[in-house]
C-alpha cells in the first residue's frame, strides 16, 4: 500500500531501533546480493532481519523512515548512509523514487520476504528493468509497508515549482497534486485570478528534465563499479559490519565458512588473485578485531588454518600452476597471506619443484611466512632431505628471533649430514645470533669442524657467561674424549673470552701443583700460559713472568711453548 509518511521525530530510543533495522536491512540487501537463491544464508538473513524488524515494531508501534540522496534519516536523524561506491540501497530506493517508508506493527514474514526481493531485484541496476521498486512494492501491496514515492523524472522541478506526487491512488504512476503556497497565492495574472496549476505544468522545460552530464557520468560509472565489484568485496563489508554490531556467532559462521569455500575453490581452479584478495581482506578484519580479543580471530585464524594445509596446497603442484609463468605472480601474492602452519607442506613442494623458478617461488613464500613464525619448518627440519635442509638452514639465517637460531642448532647438533651441520652453524654464527648457553654444547661434538668453530664463536668476544662455561668445564679433568690439542682451543677460547677471574683460575694453574709436576709440565700448564698471554691483563703479564724466570723447568717450558700457540 502507498501512504504518504509521517515525518514524526523520534521517541525515546526510536532512533536506536531504528539504526537497527536499517543496519538488518542492508546487511540482508547484500547477503542477498551474493548468494544464490537456494543458499541457506539467505534464509538466515532474512530471518534475522525481520526478528529485529517484529522486535523494534512491537517496541516503536511504527518505523518512519525518508530516503534522501545518500542517506535515510528516521525524523531528523541520519540512521544511514551511503556514498555511491559504497553500497546500492539508497541508490535503488532514491533512483526509482521512494522518498519514505514505513514499517508498521504486525509486519509478518511474507512481507519482509517481498520486500527484500523488491530491493534485491532492482538493486543491482539491470541493465533493461522491466519495472521499479514503486510498482513493484504497488502490485505487491504490503499491508504493514508504507511508502511515499514521487515521479523521479520531475522531482527536481516538480518541487521547485511547489508540485508533490501521490502514489496512494490509482497506482504506481501517481498524480500531480499542487500545494500551493503563499508564494502562489500571491501571483496573478493580469487580470487578478490565481495561476492555474496545469499552466505551471506548461512551462517545465522538458530539457531541464535530463541528466546533466556529470550525473549521467555520475550514474554510468556507478553501474560499471557494480557490474565489475568483487563479491568478495561485499562479503567483506557485510562480514565487517556484523562483528561491529556484535552479531550472532552463528551467522556469521556461516559468512566465515563461505570464505574457507572460497578460498578452496580459488586455488583449486587457478584463480590466484581472488584468493589473494580474499585472504587478504580476512587479514583486514582479524587485524581490526585482534587488539580486543574478540572471538572471530579465532574463526578466521581456523579459516588460515584449514587453506594453509596439503589438501588446499598440493594441487598446484598437481596441476602444474606453479610451473606456469601466467600464475607464478598470483600464486606468490596469494601463498604470502597463507598462515605459517603452511611451512611444512610448501617445504615438502619446494622438494618436488619441477625447476628453479618454481623452487625459488616457493623458497621466497616460506621465507615471508617464516618471518611471521618459523616454528613449523622444525618438522620440515626433521624429515627434508639434505638438499631442502641445506636451502633452510640458509633462509633461517636471514630471520629475526631466537627460533630461528635454536632450529639452526638444532640442525648442528641432530642432522646426520655433516655438509648440513657445517652450513647451519656457519650461519648461525654469521647471522649475529649470541648464545653461548646455547652454543656450549658443540665444544664436545664428534666433528672436528663443529668444535673447532664452536670454539671460535665462543671466544669471540669478552662474555661473562661464556667464561664461566669454560671455567666449570676447564676445571674438571680431561676425560680424554678428544685430542690434547682441544683442551689447548679450550685455553684459547677462555683467554679471549674471561677477565680477572680467569687470570686468577689460570695462574693457579700455571704456577702451582705439585713439586714433580712442576718439574716436568703438563699440557695444561701449556694451555694456562696461553690463556694468560690472550688475556692481555697486567696481572696476566706479571704472572708469565714470574713463569718464565721459575726455578721449576716444566714451568718455564710452558710458557715457552704457549708462544708458538698464540
Amino acid at each position: 500500500m502507498t501512504l504518504p509518511v509521517a515525518q514524526a521525530e523520534p521517541g525515546a530510543g526510536g532512533g536506536g531501533a531504528a539504526k537497527r533495522v536499517v543496519a538488518s536491512l542492508v546487511q540482508a540487501a547484500k547477503v542477498y546480493s551474493i548468494y544464490a537463491s537456494t543458499h541457506p544464508v539467505r534464509a538466515q538473513a532474512l530471518e534475522r532481519l525481520h526478528a529485529n524488524l517484529t522486535a523494534s515494531l512491537a517496541a516503536e508501534g511504527r518505523i518512519a523512515l525518508s530516503v534522501q540522496r545518500g542517506k535515510i534519516l528516521y525524523g531528523t536523524e541520519v540512521v544511514h548512509s551511503e556514498e555511491p561506491d559504497e553500497g546500492y540501497l539508497i541508490l535503488a530506493l532514491y533512483r526509482d523514487g521512494i522518498r519514505g517508508l514505513t514499517f508498521l506493527n504486525g509486519l509478518e514474514l511474507w512481507e519482509t520476504r517481498t520486500f527484500l526481493e523488491i530491493l534485491h531485484k532492482y538493486g543491482n541496476l539491470p541493465e533493461e528493468p522491466d519495472g521499479d521498486v514503486v510498482t513493484d512494492l504497488w502490485e505487491a501491496r504490503l499491508p504493514h509497508i508504507e511508502y511515499e514515492a514521487v515521479d523521479s523524472d520531475l522531482e527536481v522541478d516538480a518541487d521547485a515549482a511547489g508540485w508533490s506526487i501521490d502514489q496512494a491512488d490509482p497506482g504506481p504512476a501517481g498524480q500531480l497534486r499542487w500545494e500551493e503556497s503563499e508564494d502562489d497565492r500571491e501571483e496573478e495574472d493580469l487580470d487578478g485570478s490565481a495561476v492555474r496549476p496545469e499552466e505551471v505544468a506548461i512551462r517545465l522545460d522538458p530539457e531541464a528534465l535530463e541528466l546533466t552530464i556529470e550525473e549521467a557520468a555520475l550514474l554510468d560509472e556507478t553501474v560499471l563499479r557494480e557490474e565489475e565489484r568483487d563479491p568478495s568485496e561485499a562479503v567483506l563489508e557485510v562480514l565487517k559490519e556484523m562483528l561491529q554490531s556484535q552479531e550472532d556467532r552463528g551467522f556469521v559462521g556461516l559468512i566465515v565458512e563461505f570464505f574457507r569455500q572460497e578460498v578452496e575453490d580459488a586455488f583449486g581452479q587457478g584463480h590466484f588473485d581472488l584468493a589473494a584478495k580474499i585472504l587478504a581482506g580476512l587479514r583486514q578484519v582479524r587485524s581490526a578485531f585482534e587488539r580486543d580479543g574478540f572471538w572471530i580471530v579465532k574463526a578466521i585464524d581456523e579459516i588460515l588454518d584449514g587453506v594453509s594445509g596439503p589438501d588446499c596446497l598440493l594441487p598446484l603442484q598437481e596441476k602444474g600452476y606453479l610451473a606456469d609463468p601466467q600464475c607464478m605472480d598470483g600464486v606468490r601474492r596469494a601463498l604470502a597471506l597463507l598462515n605459517p602452519c603452511a611451512l611444512t607442506t610448501l617445504s615438502r613442494m619446494a622438494e618436488k619443484a619441477a625447476n628453479l623458478q618454481s623452487r625459488k617461488l616457493l623458497v621466497d613464500a616460506i621465507r615471508t611466512l617464516a618471518a611471521r613464525d618459523p616454528g613449523p619448518l622444525e618438522e620440515a627440519l626433521q624429515e627434508g632431505s639434505e638438499d631442502l635442509c641445506w636451502i633452510l638452514a640458509g633462509l633461517l639465517g636471514s630471520l629475526k628471533g631466537q627460533k630461528p637460531f635454536e632450529l639452526l642448532l638444532g640442525l648442528v647438533r641432530r642432522h646426520p649430514s655433516q655438509r648440513v651441520r657445517q652450513r647451519a652453524l656457519k650461519v648461525a654464527m654469521e647471522g649475529g645470533f649470541w648464545d653461548p648457553k646455547a652454543f656450549f654444547p658443540l665444544v664436545e661434538d664428534p666433528d672436528p669442524a663443529v668444535r673447532k668453530a664452536a670454539l671460535e664463536y665462543l671466544g669471540s668476544r669478552r662474555c661473562e657467561t661464556a667464561e664461566n662455561l669454560f671455567l666449570q668445564y676447564l676445571e674438571k679433568p680431561s676425560s680424554g674424549t678428544h685430542e690434547a690439542a682441544h683442551r689447548l682451543d679450550c685455553f684459547r677460547a677462555l683467554g679471549r673470552c674471561g677477565s680477572v677471574r680467569s687470570g686468577r683460575f689460570l695462574q693457579k694453574l700455571l704456577l702451582g701443583g705439585n713439586p714433580i709436576s712442576r718439574l716436568f709440565g703438563s699440557q695444561e700448564r701449556v694451555g694456562a700460559a696461553v690463556g694468560l698471554y690472550l688475556l692481555g691483563l697486567e696481572e696476566s703479564r706479571q704472572a708469565l713472568e714470574r713463569a718464565a724466570s721459575s726455578v721449576f723447568p716444566g714451568i718455564r717450558r710452558a710458557v715457552r711453548r704457549a708462544k708458538e700457540f698464540v
